[in-house]
């Protein structure tokens, strides 16, 4: 069993922080459906599915 270190505890809190901002909510959504292709992947899926 593995026990957690500080650093590790707070490099977790950390990331949760920054994480549940709403500008870097939007930051990711904004890359993840613009420029990655996640809308027409997605779109692509229901449409195989349908």
């Amino acid at each position: 069993m593995s026990s957690i270190t500080a650093l590790e505890a707070h490099t977790a809190m950390r990331t949760q922080q920054v994480l549940n901002q709403p500008a870097v909510q939007s930051g990711l959504k904004d890359i993840l459906l613009n420029y990655a292709g996640l809308m027409e992947a997605l779109r692509q899926r229901a449409a195989e599915q349908a």
